[in-house]
């Protein structure tokens, strides 16, 4: 039984950093495409 929880404790965690680095990922992407644009 715990060592279910703790697998789904750590299912969550994972999900939770890929979120995280998507959105890390896109905000930089977006600063590069604000830095590349042509003024």
């Amino acid at each position: 039984m715990g060592s279910k929880v703790e697998e789904r404790n750590l299912g969550v965690e994972n999900n939770n950093y890929k979120m995280k680095t998507c959105l890390i990922n896109t905000d930089e992407t977006r600063l590069l495409m604000s830095l590349t644009k042509p003024t």
